[in-house]
């Protein structure tokens, strides 16, 4: 359900920036700082947060990462609008503080417990098989990530753009069930 979670966010993101409905910034420019944002504040920070999970409770770690991350991204449509006109990345862009500030924070909670999660599918692995795991989360990911997509329009079909955001961080928050060893 994580990635679900995620393209559904993701898919919708760049319109929401765009579109007159969401930000209407115009700046597709922001729009791509926004979705990389996420994923490099993640990848950045896990050579620190790696360590904690072999030190900590990882189930506690993953659950504080997705409680984190989901209300992040139930935030988006939910902080100021404040945009701000600035020339950081060459020409000018139009962005939005807050909105990034979120995506960052998502970045910063998924660096916590995605390796306390790979820990866990390691624990798991060695009992069950790890090619057999990794085959499933392999397959579970990527249904997740089309039907995300998928239901992510449908929601914005249906409710408008801002409960995307707020179905892609119920859904985060919802997985905290599933986070045990």
């Amino acid at each position: 359900l994580l990635g679900a979670s995620w393209s559904s966010a993701s898919a919708w993101l760049a319109v929401f920036v765009i579109d007159g409905q969401g930000l209407g910034t115009n700046s597709a420019l922001f729009a791509g700082l926004l979705l990389s944002s996420r994923g490099l504040v993640s990848a950045a920070l896990q050579p620190f947060t790696g360590p904690l999970a072999d030190r900590q409770n990882r189930v506690l770690l993953v659950a504080i990462g997705l409680v984190v991350s989901g209300v992040s991204v139930l935030a988006i449509p939910l902080v100021p609008r404040t945009l701000v006109d600035t020339s950081i990345l060459g020409p000018a862009m139009t962005m939005a503080p807050w909105v990034l500030g979120m995506l960052v924070l998502a970045g910063i909670a998924e660096s916590l417990a995605t390796p306390a999660q790979q820990a866990i599918f390691v624990q798991i692995g060695r009992r069950g098989g790890m090619g057999s795991l990794m085959g499933l989360n392999a397959m579970g990911n990527a249904i997740g990530f089309l039907s995300g997509s998928l239901v992510g329009a449908l929601v914005k079909d249906l409710l408008g753009i801002e409960a995307v955001f707020t179905f892609a961080g119920v859904i985060t928050i919802g997985e905290i069930g599933r986070a045990h060893v």
